[in-house]
C-alpha cells in the first residue's frame, strides 16, 4: 500500500517497537551482573571460607566469611584526611572522626553484611590498621571487639568508649583463644602470649594480634604488623605457623617477613596491603624473601581489592582499578567474582604479578 502522506510526513511516522529479542543481551547482562552480587553476598558454602581484602590504601582491611553467615573483620584501615568537625554539620561529628572509615570500610562492610559483624578485631591501634573502628562500630555495629597491641594508647581508650556505648563486649585475646565461627571452621589466635615482646623500637607492632583461619583445608595467616621480634617470639614460642596464605606483614616492610618466619609458614600465596606512601613500601627486600620461599605475591595497590576463597583448593579473584591494573593480569575483568585466579592453573601470571621492582627502593620501612 502506497503512503499518501508527503515525504516529511512519512519521515516522521512512527516505528514499532523492535522485538523483544533484541534486549536479551542486555538482559543477560543484568541478570549476570546481578546473580554475580548475590553470590559474592551469600555465606560460603560448607567447609569453605573466604577473605575480602579491602583496597583502603595504605593499610589493612581484611572481611572473613564463614559458612552460616558468621563474619570476621580484621583491622579497618584508616586515616587519610581526618573531616573536619565542621564538615559534620547540622550534625554531630563520629566519636574517632577518619575519612576511610566512614566513606570506604564501613559502607562496604554493610553493603556486603546487611548486619553487624561477629567480631571486630583490631590488631593493634595504629591508625592505618584501627582509624575506622569507629565508624565501623557506629555505621556496622559488631557483636564482640578484640584487641591487640599494647594497651593504653588514646585511640584504644577512644574504641573502647564507643563499644561500651553501644553495649559491645571487649576482648583482648591471648595465644591459645580459639574461636569456631562454623562446624569445622576455626580461628586460632597465635600471639601475643602471656609475656610482652622486649622491643624498644616497635612495641605496637609486636604486640599486634596473630590469627590463623580454617576450614578443615587451606590456611590464612594474618599478622598485623609484626615485626622481626615479634617473629622471633613466636618461633620461640614453637607456633605452628604454617599457612598457605599469608597476609604480608606491617605492608611489606624489611623489618619484617625474615626468612626463619617465612620458612616456618611456608606461603603458597602472599597479599601485601598497600598504598601510596612516603616509606617505599613494600620493600624490594621483603618482596626477594617472599618469592624466595616461592609464594606467588598480589598486591592490592596494583590489583585494588583481593577475594580468597579457601576450600578444596584457593581461588583469587581480583578487582582491577578501571581503565589500568597490573601489566600481568590481561583478561580479568574488574567484576568481582567474574575472573578466577587459580593457583595452579594461571601460574604464568601470577609469576608474572611477582615479580618486585627492578632496582633498589627508597625507605625502610
Amino acid at each position: 500500500m502506497i503512503d499518501p502522506r508527503p515525504a516529511y510526513a512519512r519521515r516522521l511516522r512512527p516505528r514499532g517497537l523492535p522485538g523483544l529479542g533484541r534486549f536479551w543481551p542486555a538482559l543477560l547482562l543484568v541478570a549476570a551482573a546481578w546473580g554475580a552480587a548475590r553470590v559474592a553476598q551469600a555465606p560460603p558454602a560448607p567447609g569453605t571460607f573466604e577473605a575480602l581484602f579491602l583496597d583502603v590504601g595504605h593499610g589493612d582491611a581484611i572481611l572473613l566469611r564463614f559458612p552460616g553467615g558468621r563474619t570476621l573483620q580484621v583491622d579497618t584501615g584508616g586515616r587519610a584526611r581526618v573531616p573536619e568537625p565542621g564538615s559534620y554539620w547540622p550534625g554531630l561529628p563520629p566519636a574517632i572522626p577518619d575519612a576511610v572509615g566512614e566513606n570506604v570500610t564501613a559502607p562496604v562492610l554493610r553493603r556486603l553484611l546487611g548486619g553487624p559483624l561477629d567480631v571486630l578485631a583490631v590488631t593493634h591501634a595504629d591508625r592505618d590498621h584501627a582509624g575506622g573502628a569507629g565508624a565501623v562500630l557506629e555505621q556496622v555495629g559488631a557483636r564482640q571487639l578484640w584487641l591487640g597491641g599494647v594497651p593504653g594508647s588514646r585511640l584504644e581508650a577512644d574504641l573502647i568508649g564507643v563499644a561500651r556505648r553501644r553495649g559491645v563486649p571487649v576482648l583482648r585475646p591471648r595465644a591459645g583463644t580459639r574461636w569456631v565461627p562454623s562446624p569445622g571452621c576455626e580461628v586460632e589466635v597465635l600471639h601475643p602470649g602471656d609475656r610482652p615482646v622486649q622491643s624498644q623500637r616497635a612495641a605496637e607492632n609486636n604486640a599486634s594480634l596473630v590469627l590463623r583461619a580454617h576450614c578443615g583445608g587451606p590456611r590464612l595467616l594474618l599478622v598485623g604488623d609484626l615485626e622481626r621480634e615479634g617473629e622471633q617470639a613466636l618461633l620461640a614460642r614453637g607456633a605452628d605457623l604454617r599457612a598457605d596464605v599469608l597476609k604480608v606483614s606491617h605492608h611489606g616492610s624489611r623489618g619484617a617477613s625474615h626468612p626463619a618466619f617465612l620458612a616456618a609458614v611456608r606461603p603458597r600465596l602472599a597479599i601485601v596491603s598497600a598504598g601510596p606512601n612516603p616509606y617505599g613500601l613494600p620493600h624490594v627486600e621483603a618482596l626477594a624473601r617472599l618469592l624466595r620461599v616461592g609464594a606467588v605475591v598480589l598486591r592490592t595497590d596494583e590489583l585494588g581489592s583481593i577475594r580468597v576463597r579457601f576450600g578444596r583448593a584457593i581461588e583469587v579473584f581480583p578487582s582491577l582499578p578501571a581503565g589500568g591494573g597490573h601489566p600481568a593480569a590481561g583478561g580479568l575483568t574488574s567484576a568481582a567474582g567474574a575472573g578466577t585466579l587459580g593457583l595452579k592453573e594461571s601460574k604464568d601470571l601470577v609469576d608474572n604479578a611477582s615479580k618486585p621492582p627492578q632496582g633498589p627502593t627508597a625507605g625502610g620501612g
